[in-house]
């Protein structure tokens, strides 16, 4: 079910529209409304509960909710089926699975999440229903939400536990699907090959990559940025990063090391690295006029010193002021080669190696 295909032969199923998930649009979360609704309803699958089943058991809980699945999954008796977008604490969920004769057994809502982050705190706002109008909350990540992190800055999952679709994939392996599940397993499956291949992208491809189904450029290089985050993890040198949407472009931070990212250089101001799609750069926060004076001298320090370090990655900016209003202020970048992800990864670690001792001799005292 989850052999990985080559792009040729994706790019032919696309063309010719073999598959009805992609016809109707994978990177619409209606349309995998649809398709789970159908599939999970023991009226029209009989191995819909053991499909159930496994889902609820491969995904990834909360300590909190763990206790629950087992008695959830035992008290999950057919019929069972979806109602859709009916609420579940303050907002609504996607689908709503009811069991039990007129939907008097336990129910489990699912929110489906394709390439848009999670709004402001939707779903620790939804985990207050759980209890109430549903008994658990189970979150898919079906698109690039399964390697970004955006939900971090939106009040995480709650009580939600999450599934990945290459976790449906792996769960799902053996079941004997109908047509419905087999094509939806088989987008999956492309999207997957999305996700993980984007450096493998054939050149024929490069130019016209929706015709692997990359729904936009910032799709894949989500997928780039995910393969470097990889190889970058791998060298042990700095991490972890973060990888989310900046607005203007996709962003790929570094959270937790706090002897290279992070660091305070004047009062009230901040250093740090980050991606900003395929360049990497130094910027500060300055959250107020105050700051923002203190971030300016602390630029004109760095950036005095700043021509006299040569790491042989070349830049892509010269370091410049900041402007008055700035909150994060770019003070320098530069093109890491892209080409692979351990080279994209070993040219960042020059730079950040190279210029982390000037970040730290340009500190301005309190």
């Amino acid at each position: 079910m989850n052999d990985r295909a080559n792009w040729a032969t994706i790019a032919d199923r696309i063309r010719r529209g073999t598959n009805p998930v992609e016809v109707a649009g994978y990177g619409y979360e209606s349309t995998h409304k649809g398709y789970l609704a159908w599939l999970l309803n023991s009226g029209h699958w009989t191995g819909a509960q053991e499909a159930m089943a496994r889902l609820l058991r491969a995904a990834d809980w909360p300590e909190s909710e763990r206790p629950q699945v087992e008695r959830f999954v035992s008290a999950l008796l057919p019929p069972f089926w979806c109602w859709t977008e009916k609420k579940v604490g303050a907002a609504k969920s996607d689908l709503l699975l009811a069991s039990g004769t007129n939907g008097t057994g336990p129910k489990l809502a699912i929110e489906l999440k394709v390439d848009s982050p999670p709004g402001s705190k939707q779903f620790p706002k939804m985990s207050e229903g759980l209890g109430k109008e549903a008994d658990l909350g189970l979150a898919l990540l079906l698109g690039t939400s399964a390697i970004r992190d955006d939900y971090l800055h939106c009040g995480g999952y709650g009580r939600f536990g999450t599934l990945t679709a290459l976790a449906i994939l792996q769960t799902w392996e053996g079941l004997a699907l109908p047509a419905p599940g087999q094509a939806w397993c088989e987008a999956l499956t492309h999207e997957q090959q999305r996700l993980e291949g984007a450096y493998t992208l054939p050149g024929a491809l490069q130019s016209v990559w929706w015709n692997a189904g990359y729904r936009s450029l910032r799709h894949m290089m989500y997928a780039k940025l995910h393969a470097v985050r990889g190889a970058l993890e791998a060298t042990a040198i700095c991490k972890p990063w973060h990888l989310y949407d900046g607005g203007f472009n996709t962003v790929l931070c570094l959270h937790g090391d706090s002897r290279r990212s992070w660091l305070p250089v004047a009062k009230n101001v901040l250093a740090f690295w980050e991606w900003n799609d395929d360049r990497l750069v130094l910027k500060v926060e300055a959250k107020d006029g105050q700051s923002r004076e203190m971030a300016r001298r602390w630029l004109t320090a760095f950036q005095r010193r700043a021509g006299q370090v040569n790491c042989g990655v070349p830049q892509k900016t010269l370091p410049r002021a900041a402007h008055s209003g700035s909150t994060w202020i770019s003070v320098q970048s530069w093109a890491p080669r892209f080409e692979n992800p351990r080279v994209a990864a070993d040219d960042a670690v020059a730079v950040i190696e190279a210029f982390e001792p000037l970040v730290h001799e340009t500190v301005i005292a309190e």
